[in-house]
């Protein structure tokens, strides 16, 4: 039997990992280092409203996460 996920302050596709447990709440470095071990070797998708977004990636920058391995989308509009 496969273990089920536990996603802590990470938001994802529900529809992916219906069994998950998830705990929505503002992302922290902390919990990229923590959850996501080969984070350096991901691909981050970000999108909302730009200050979030802006935020993330700086967020993201400052643990080593490179420059091609952020997708960023904005939704104008929402603060």
């Amino acid at each position: 039997v496969a273990s089920v996920p536990v996603f802590e302050n990470v938001i994802v596709f529900k529809d992916l990992f219906p069994k998950a447990i998830y705990k929505l709440s503002r992302l922290e470095a902390t919990d990229i280092q923590k959850g996501i071990p080969d984070y350096k070797t991901r691909v981050f998708y970000i999108s909302g409203p730009e200050p979030m977004v802006q935020a993330t990636e700086k967020m993201l920058k400052g643990i080593g996460v490179s420059r091609s391995r952020i997708n960023r989308d904005y939704f104008p509009g929402y603060l």
